[in-house]
């Protein structure tokens, strides 16, 4: 009441109903408490809606074990509009496309749900320019899958930035004297350091 008080508002709720899917998944009582207490407008969600959602993370998700334990962390993760299923699935595709494996996808999907739920298009664009960026910085065609993989586990927000941000940020440390192989060496630093900078702040702190 004193935090989302306004679900408590909402009509038609699904309480009933989101418990009985969280217990087909195996949760105890105390995790499903949790993650209402997280995230009460779980029970504004469908029947249908969460139906949709099962069977969408039952792509990516091994187990119902662990698809639990990604909903006690991340319950608005799973338990989102209906108007965002397509994009999801579109973006499922396009990952597994990249041969990147289930548990990758997952875990993007758990801890970045903004890059699932739109448009394939700006996930193809993002991917595309770090793909071209690593290649023409002299990595190794071999290794880039493996290098992806490990990006964007350690890094799941690099899908929310912009490509021309990247392009810029790139171009702005070469200029500064930075070889092709630093520059490859810090585009591959698990945390983003090249995407959360920009130039002016680089400049900035620079000056």
């Amino acid at each position: 009441r004193k935090l989302k008080g306004w679900v408590l508002h909402q009509s038609p709720a699904y309480v009933s109903e989101a418990v009985t899917l969280l217990r087909g998944l195996g949760a105890e009582g105390s995790a499903i408490a949790s993650i209402l207490e997280q995230h009460p407008e779980a029970v504004l969600c469908s029947p249908e809606q969460m139906d949709a959602q099962r069977e969408l993370w039952g792509s990516v998700c091994p187990n119902d074990r662990d698809l639990v334990g990604i909903i006690e962390k991340f319950p608005a993760s799973f338990f989102t509009s209906a108007c965002h299923h397509n994009n999801q699935r579109d973006n499922i595709l396009f990952f597994q496309s990249l041969r990147l494996n289930k548990r990758i996808i997952s875990k993007l999907m758990a801890s970045a749900p903004q890059s699932f739920s739109r448009p394939v298009e700006h996930n193809q664009h993002m991917v595309h320019t770090l793909q071209e960026a690593y290649l023409s910085l002299g990595g190794q065609q071999d290794n880039m899958k493996i290098w992806m993989q490990k990006l964007l586990s350690q890094n799941p927000y690099v899908l929310l930035k912009s490509p021309e941000g990247l392009r810029e940020n790139l171009l702005f440390l070469r200029d500064q004297g930075f070889t092709s192989a630093q520059l490859l060496q810090l585009l591959a630093k698990l945390r983003g350091f090249v995407t959360e900078l920009s130039p002016e702040s680089m400049r900035l702190t620079l000056d």
